[in-house]
């Protein structure tokens, strides 16, 4: 089964003040990073 997390880090912070939040996949030791437009 996969497991869905959502990370923001403060080191990807913009110039705008916003943090691009990172969507994470894990399933059968894969970690995928899909691309996400969503700000935080």
């Amino acid at each position: 089964m996969a497991t869905v997390k959502f990370k923001a880090h403060e080191h990807h912070l913009k110039s705008d003040g916003t943090i691009n939040v990172r969507l994470v996949i894990y399933h059968k030791a894969k970690r995928v990073y899909p691309v996400t437009h969503w700000k935080g």
